[in-house]
């Protein structure tokens, strides 16, 4: 079993406790599939620090005409938009495109078409609890819709009280 060396954290914030976080995990889970017509969220839970690596989704354009673009978003614990990016190719009417933001990635998507999988850059960023990451969609419609989305992320924890 690797072992993983750390160095203390000690943040503070609403919905941080107040214990340094010596501990890491790697999590990797599946986001639920939004409803038809919303963008995919992601928020973190309480007590946790989320140090994001990857997040990927598909997205399906309706057949609905209109100038779609596609992005990242990132919302503080209190719902305000802190960070947002977005690629400046417009999304076809019936396309269908998975996306990948990563922080290894710094080249912006010039065109997009059906089957591509593109990469976009991500921000290099500690997520705190209660804050949100997800995509964003300019422009979105009524019947467009992302799916099969997932992340990757470090996720710092604290002790446990009794140790």
């Amino acid at each position: 079993m690797p072992e993983y060396n750390v160095p203390d954290v000690l943040l503070q914030g609403p919905q941080l406790l107040d214990r340094p976080l010596t501990r890491v995990n790697v999590v990797s889970q599946p986001i639920i599939k939004p409803a038809a017509g919303a963008d995919m969220l992601v928020t973190v839970p309480f007590g946790t620090v989320w140090d994001l690596q990857s997040f990927t989704a598909r997205f399906t354009a309706s057949a609905q005409a209109a100038n779609r673009t596609l992005g990242f978003q990132v919302k503080d614990q209190s719902g305000n938009l802190v960070y947002q990016y977005q690629c400046t190719a417009n999304v076809a009417t019936t396309l269908v495109i998975t996306i990948t933001f990563s922080e290894d990635c710094s080249v912006v998507p010039t065109a997009l078409a059906t089957g591509n999988i593109v990469f976009m850059p991500l921000p290099r960023a500690w997520f705190g609890a209660g804050w949100q990451f997800g995509t964003f969609t300019g422009t979105i419609q009524t019947n467009d819709q992302w799916d099969n989305g997932a992340f990757w992320a470090a996720e710092y924890l604290p002790e446990p009280e009794d140790q």
